[in-house]
């Protein structure tokens, strides 16, 4: 009976693996699209209808689906969480959207024939994003349009925005501070010195201290430069109360930070020192206790202007952007050449291209410089949606890491031939599973069904794998078939002596009648 039961479990098992595999590859085909939705303001008779319509969450599901957008297409914003209006006419917590690039042109440099794509119109706009009932809410705009800055939520429930550059693209020393409950903005009186105002640097706060990191010059230089602004002390003395700090070992710009326990993480960036050709894939860690900088992990793909989050005790590095150029081609050392470092060399050095993977680091406060960045997902992307310069935010009551708007190739354009570069208005989710440890990215509201092999790609199975689970499923069947013929041939050899000691009874007990 044993025998019988042991081909029976694995068949069964194998039936439920290809059940769970096709029921995973249609969960990408099921999208549905809705309208999109802006509220300006608050209106019952509107959100009820609007928070039913968007309610599609399934528990244990990968893929959650709506087709909000952004109220209009942007890149180079900043986001942050703070408090928000919410549903029940009272405060909760939101995902603030501010500034950004509302879209791209092309330009040339004192007439010359050589053109690049850059930032045409900046923007004063703030949203807030509801997660729990997934729509947009208009806030009073900033007291100036500004992009590649920095947003940092601050103690007493403040958004702090600082650094950046106007529809100008000059440096901006302005300080602005926002209060989620009132809405309302403050310009402080005191401005940054010259040596600090940059662009495209990172920013993370601990209690009242705003640290601010690297970044540019105004003649797109990368700086090292660390500081420290005491946001508390700056209230309440009506004057800027900052401190310069050790410097990072690499200049670079196009950041991002993120702090973790007694440590500060900034990944990948750009570097005039090599020309800005390829992103640096370095890590560099600050001790907040030591005030010092050491060299951490390399991530295994390098990318600027990545979107770190820290999620479910981890940090995600989400997406970023390269240049597909090997740091030793000619145009590299060319412009690498200090006098040749330029904004305009910056602009013409190469076109820039989405990273298409995430990666993840689990910190170790112990021992964290003996741990790894490692591959959580290599084609998160929608196809449809292959953006950088995004900007992400882990929801942890949703389970669930937010990226918004980004930057995109768009089709060819007909007087130049050139693809041209367009801001995004999409919204995207990615659900970290616990059970598989894997990494899972869906486009909000994707209308189109993916092909068998994107399905499968994203159900993260390699070549390799799925080899290595064909020649185990072969291994498997044939072991149960070779189990099937002698569990066979024993029950007919049973049978056959069954019969043969049936018939030497039968033959006795004639005997003795």
């Amino acid at each position: 009976m044993i025998g019988i039961q042991f081909p029976f479990i694995l068949f069964t098992k194998l039936n439920m693996m290809k059940a769970f595999l096709f029921s995973s590859l249609s969960l990408s085909s099921i999208h549905s699209s809705l309208s999109t939705v802006m509220n300006d303001k608050f209106t019952p008779s509107n959100r009820a209808e609007i928070v039913e319509k968007r309610r599609f969450l399934k528990e244990g599901s990968h893929v959650e689906k709506s087709s909000v957008t952004l109220p209009s297409p942007r890149s180079d914003l900043t986001t942050a969480l703070g408090l928000a209006p919410s549903d029940n006419g009272g405060l909760g917590l939101g995902i603030y959207l501010i500034g950004g690039c509302e879209y791209y042109g092309i330009f040339s440099e004192n007439g010359d024939e050589q053109t690049h794509e850059e930032c045409a119109s900046v923007t004063d706009n703030m949203w807030v994003y509801d997660p729990f009932n997934d729509f947009f809410i208009g806030r009073r705009k900033m007291p100036i349009a500004r992009f590649r800055h920095v947003s940092v939520s601050m103690e007493g429930d403040s958004i702090w925005v600082i650094t950046g550059r106007d529809d100008q693209h000059n440096l901006l020393d302005q300080i602005d501070v926002y209060n989620p409950e009132r809405d309302e903005w403050t310009i402080l009186p005191d401005r940054l010195p010259p040596e600090l105002q940059i662009s495209d640097g990172a920013a993370f706060s601990i209690g009242s201290k705003l640290y601010i990191v690297g970044g540019y010059n105004s003649n797109y230089e990368a700086t090292d430069t660390t500081f420290v602004i005491d946001t508390a002390a700056t209230i309440e003395r009506g004057e800027l109360v900052y401190k310069v700090l050790n410097s990072m070992g690499t200049p670079r710009g196009d950041i991002s930070a993120i702090v973790f326990g007694r440590f500060a993480y900034v990944v990948g960036g750009f570097t005039h020192q090599n020309g800005f050709c390829t992103p640096l894939r370095t890590t560099e860690v600050y001790d907040l206790m030591k005030n010092e900088w050491t060299s951490g992990a390399d991530l295994n793909v390098g990318r600027g202007d990545v979107s770190l989050v820290t999620f479910n005790d981890r940090i995600f590095a989400l997406g970023g952007e390269t240049t597909y150029i090997d740091e030793k081609a000619p145009v590299c050392r060319q412009v690498s050449n200090p006098a040749q470092t330029t904004n305009y060399a910056k602009k013409i050095v190469t076109k820039r291209y989405p990273v298409n993977s995430v990666e993840m680091f689990t910190p170790d406060q112990d021992e964290q410089h003996k741990q790894r960045w490692k591959l959580a997902y290599s084609a998160f992307l929608p196809p449809d949606n292959a953006v950088f310069r995004f900007v992400a935010n882990a929801f942890p009551e949703n389970n669930v890491i937010y990226a918004f708007g980004g930057l995109m190739y768009d089709e060819k354009d007909f007087e130049t031939g050139s693809i041209m570069l367009k801001t995004s208005d999409s919204v995207t989710l990615y659900v970290d599973d616990f059970k598989h440890g894997r990494f899972h990215g869906s486009k909000f509201g994707s209308s189109s069904f993916f092909s068998s092999l994107d399905e499968l790609e994203n159900l993260r199975l390699s070549h390799s794998s799925i080899v290595i689970i064909l020649i185990g499923a072969a291994v498997i069947f044939s072991t149960c078939g070779i189990l099937f013929t002698r569990i066979h041939s024993e029950r007919k050899k049973r049978i056959r002596l069954h019969r043969e000691t049936m018939a030497k009874f039968h033959g006795a007990e004639g005997v003795f009648e």
